[in-house]
């Protein structure tokens, strides 16, 4: 599957600025939920998808220019292709961010921006059982008891709820059946309340796929506080429903040999003795930075960097560690957490302990607290026992990079 996502972020959002009450003055998906824009979230998701190529933002007219500086091609948002201005209702919306999206997309995803919790678990499903049908949406089964009402509030009907669902975002559909529903919405713009019912018009066979990870959508300000709480309490947003945090291992080992500067953690500690390396053989950072590419599927130092390239001749190992962070900060992630364990028998590291893990907090741009140094020796054991070799390994947590 090649499909382009669209997510619409252009509506007034009246109902949240007014239950709000803070004056704020955008639509509510760019309201800082937990520090950050309440639209990022679902970017960051969506572009984890393999399947996903593409994201086209349909955004207020005022905001286009701005948001295209800042997001198209960037970071967390690197799959963004264009930001579109959206139309007066939300199929004029959609359908000028459609114009957009690629012609080989064989599918086309849309998503509200107002349901920030959306997860990985759940779109692989839904992307799943788009596969055999024109299309697919998520949603969930109605619990509740539903009554039909009349215009003063009587009872007309209690409606069954065994075949009733509640619709959500995202839905997926072939692009040739949505295309064909844009062009039957051009000459018949009756208003729908969601992509589906645009499919739904021209026959199309939707399917719904059970969502059973929280996925709101935010209306009022009440939503948005319970978005946050979810978030804060690890309902939502963690590795439990496909979001959030990978780790990797790392390990490297060298030789220590006279009259070499010693580097360690990114810190000289001698000019008599240090490792051998066809770098600066700093086995900290290179520990590190191999946890790093573990935790992300991108292979080893050695594949990066190897050691048959003269480039590298006694390159400086912060240089790798910043180059490899880079990489991972573009595809979506973020390093949150490392812990580091260094065998050497000497010079003994108590005393400079607390400036190495200064240093890797700031390659990392980490606060320290997120940054443990460990320092054991052999006990007179082996090579690094001997004082002939120093090694390091290292375990990383990688979190989503939400810009």
């Amino acid at each position: 599957m090649k499909i382009s996502a669209i997510v619409l972020a252009a509506g007034a959002g009246r109902r949240f600025l007014r239950t709000a009450k803070t004056g704020f003055p955008l639509n509510k998906v760019f309201y800082p939920l937990k520090s950050r824009p309440m639209f990022t979230y679902s970017l960051g998701t969506l572009s984890q998808s393999r399947e996903i190529r593409e994201i086209v933002l349909a955004a207020p007219s005022d905001l286009v220019g701005t948001l295209r500086k800042k997001y198209v091609r960037k970071g967390f948002a690197r799959k963004i292709s264009s930001v579109v201005a959206g139309g007066k209702e939300r199929s004029d919306s959609c359908l000028k961010a459609f114009q957009r999206t690629r012609r080989d997309a064989t599918h086309i995803l849309i998503h509200d921006a107002a349901r920030p919790l959306l997860s990985v678990v759940a779109l692989r499903k839904l992307i799943r059982f788009a596969r055999k049908s024109d299309g697919a949406i998520l949603g969930k089964p109605v619990a509740p008891t539903i009554k039909q009402a009349n215009q003063n509030n009587q009872i007309e009907a209690t409606i069954p709820r065994e075949k009733m669902w509640e619709a959500e975002t995202p839905q997926i559909f072939k692009r040739s059946i949505l295309d064909k529903a844009f062009r039957f919405y051009k000459t018949n713009p009756a208003p729908v309340s969601d992509d589906a019912g645009l499919c739904e018009r021209i026959g199309a066979k939707i399917v719904l796929v059970e969502n059973v990870t929280p996925n709101i959508k935010i209306t009022t300000f009440s939503d948005f506080c319970l978005a946050e709480k979810l978030l804060s309490n690890g309902t939502a947003g963690t590795a439990k429903h496909g979001i959030a945090q990978k780790w990797g291992m790392g390990y490297d080992v060298h030789r220590i040999v006279p009259k070499r500067k010693f580097m360690l953690g990114g810190i000289k500690i001698s000019d008599q003795f240090g490792a051998l390396g066809h770098s600066d053989g700093d086995a900290l950072l290179h520990a590190v930075t191999d946890a790093l590419l573990g935790a992300s599927g991108l292979g080893d130092i050695g594949d990066w960097f190897p050691d048959s390239d003269k480039r590298y001749r006694g390159a400086s190992s912060a240089d790798f560690l910043r180059k490899v962070v880079k990489h991972i900060k573009d595809t979506g992630w973020k390093p949150v957490h490392v812990d580091t364990t260094i065998h050497l028998e000497r010079p003994k590291l108590a005393h400079i302990k607390e400036k190495i893990r200064s240093r890797l907090a700031r390659l990392l741009s980490l606060d320290k607290k997120n940054v443990n140094i460990k320092a054991k020796t052999h006990e007179g054991l082996g090579a690094i026992g001997r004082a002939k070799a120093v090694a390091a390994e290292a375990i990383v947590t990688l979190g989503m990079n939400h810009g």
